[in-house]
């Protein structure tokens, strides 16, 4: 294997397509883990990178991913859940793939770019119009933590805006209340 951790012959076309988006830092980080598969003896090495289809490991990180989390780099996760979803699954089952991402991504938010990435999942799904209470609290939370409340009052203001359950309702009507007394008055 050469410096650059790239392999002469990748058969799975959709993985070598996939393997060169890769930085230095992360063909190296997935060889690490995925190729050599740390506490393997070296001659029992098992190259997911010479397999013809790599559909079930993929669908299989989706699933295990919040094993990884602290072993594998935010930006090499993100990358692999998103290859996962757009070549091996429907676009009818994005939204597990989404919910997996935003769920692992959440539980890593004191690493900044973790929670860059929550953020943005929960905005596109908020922009998809979903009635997710679960996720607007999350993006709820993460702007309150940053001390962003002008712009948590307005996702409060949105949330309430759609058609939701009486119980979730009162939710955002206290946390609104709670946002806005903290919110420094504006003269």
């Amino acid at each position: 294997m050469d410096a650059n951790y790239y392999f002469l012959s990748i058969k799975d076309s959709d993985f070598d397509i996939f393997f060169k988006t890769l930085t230095k830092n992360q063909q190296r980080e997935f060889v690490w883990w995925f190729v050599y598969e740390p506490g393997k003896p070296k001659s029992d090495i098992n190259l997911y990178i010479n397999k013809q289809d790599n559909r079930a490991f993929f669908i299989d990180f989706v699933r295990l991913c919040p094993l990884y989390k602290h072993k594998l780099s935010v930006g090499l996760m993100f990358k692999m859940l998103e290859f996962a979803k757009f070549n091996y699954f429907e676009p009818k089952d994005y939204s597990y793939v989404e919910d997996r991402q935003i769920k692992l991504f959440y539980s890593l938010k004191n690493n900044p770019i973790a929670r860059k990435i929550c953020k943005d999942l929960c905005y596109e799904k908020i922009q998809k119009a979903q009635k997710n209470s679960g996720v607007f609290l999350k993006v709820l939370i993460a702007l309150e933590s940053e001390d962003n409340l002008q712009e948590a009052i307005n996702l409060c203001h949105r949330a309430l805006r759609l058609d939701l359950d009486e119980a979730t309702k009162n939710s955002f009507l206290k946390l609104l209340q709670r946002l806005e007394s903290k919110a420094p008055t504006q003269s």
